[in-house]
């Protein structure tokens, strides 16, 4: 659109400041152009009144994986990480392009049905670049690479090569992400760190995600290095780094880069203070979490060290469904001494930061006007938006792409 448009609510939450009670914000050409009290002297365009209704952000899913949700409810995880890994790589086997194509449109839709207009987006070949381009979304698509073994390092690289010389919009960007530890050689982190860095693009990887990755890193052995070496995924005399996974990535000088841990379920103290000094992020799945049955996670003892932590719902083959208001839904029950207001935060200034996506997250002049509405029940504001549910939020644009507030749901 081109006009200007107004749009007033019982109370506005921009996040990077406290609720406004009967506020407005003025947007045009998908861009707010000021946010405050209501005031009619300061109308443009049409005034879109939400009554009784919470004016915020659009929530960002930090980390995805669109690409699997052709897998929904096919996996479990009864008999450990390592058998679920067995039936991932079994079921991916028989997913086609077109396969690929519909789970990340059908993905993309659920996400925004729950109030997501930006995602984190892992794709394994790249395929869901197009797919989200053509459906104007927003957000980073992380090409994702593994290959412990020389020769599979070398064409994974190339691959990003090409995958970063592609044209590329406002609205998707490109990421990198070294699946984990145990799948990508450390030639790999070193090379997409570097090309990370130069690009100014966000990198992600799982990180301390499972007790067997950390066994297999420390030792070589367990039950993930036999998998691993029974598909023949480890170079010949192959050694160990014998660190923890954080360490691991100071040693390859990794924490010097800009960079994402997605999970990091286990980090110890000094981990946790590793990453809070390289401005590292953690990316949370607490349903995910939950799927595999963790341990409790470090998120307190992040959130003190100052470490950025942002949400996710992971993919469809460990979370039911794409929706970011039950994650921090699970979040909060998993972790009832963190207020709603660290969630809402998490769920959106956080995970659009990470993303390096910074004209989203908050709701501010010269922000992006794509925004959210949730329906206001009364008492305090941030315990009323961890309580919505889909069909009582719906998503306001002001970008070319849409004209016009539309109900979800």
């Amino acid at each position: 659109m081109t006009a200007s448009a107004t749009f007033r609510a019982r109370y506005l939450l921009p996040v990077a400041r406290p609720p406004l009670e009967n506020g407005m914000v003025v947007a045009g050409v998908g861009i707010i152009r000021y946010i405050g009290p209501f005031d009619a002297a300061r109308i443009e365009g049409k005034l879109t009144d939400l009554g009784e209704a919470v004016l915020m952000p659009g929530l960002v899913n930090a980390h995805c994986h669109l690409e699997l949700g052709g897998l929904k409810g096919k996996l479990d995880a009864a008999r450990g990480f390592v058998d679920w890994l067995r039936q991932l790589l079994s079921l991916r086997g028989g997913q086609t392009p077109e396969s690929v194509r519909e789970s990340v449109l059908n993905g993309l839709a659920e996400a925004r049905r729950s109030g997501v207009l930006a995602v984190g987006d892992i794709s394994t070949d790249g395929l869901s670049k197009a797919v989200l381009e053509g459906a104007r979304a927003r957000g980073v698509v992380f090409r994702e690479a593994l290959g412990l073994l020389p020769g599979r390092a070398l064409s994974a690289w190339q691959e990003v090569e090409a995958f970063l010389e592609a044209a590329w919009g406002e609205r998707l960007k490109p990421g990198l992400s070294p699946h984990a530890p145990y799948t990508a050689a450390p030639s790999l982190y070193r090379r997409l760190g570097e090309a990370a860095g130069r690009r100014g693009i966000p990198l992600a990887t799982h990180l301390a995600e499972t007790r067997e990755e950390i066994e297999f890193l420390q030792t070589g052995g367990g039950s993930l290095g036999e998998f691993l070496k029974e598909r023949g995924f480890v170079p010949a005399g192959w050694k160990s780094p014998a660190r923890s996974p954080v360490r691991y990535m100071e040693s390859l000088g990794l924490l010097k880069k800009r960079g994402i841990a997605v999970h990091g379920n286990y980090l110890d103290s000094e981990e946790i203070e590793l990453l809070a000094r390289s401005g590292w992020g953690v990316v949370f799945c607490p349903r995910s979490h939950r799927f595999f049955g963790h341990e409790r996670h470090p998120l307190p003892e992040l959130l003190q060290a100052g470490v950025p932590v942002a949400l996710g719902t992971d993919s469809l083959a460990s979370s039911g469904s794409l929706d970011l208001f039950e994650e921090m839904r699970e979040g909060f029950r998993q972790h009832p001494a963190i207020p709603p207001e660290q969630w809402v935060r998490m769920a959106t200034r956080t995970g659009a930061r990470l993303l390096g996506l910074n004209d989203l997250g908050s709701l501010a002049d010269g922000q992006s006007a794509d925004m959210i509405a949730v329906s206001y029940a009364g008492g305090d504001v941030y315990e009323n938006v961890l309580q919505a549910d889909p069909p009582s939020c719906f998503f306001l644009t002001t970008g070319a792409h849409r004209s016009k507030p539309e109900e979800r749901g």
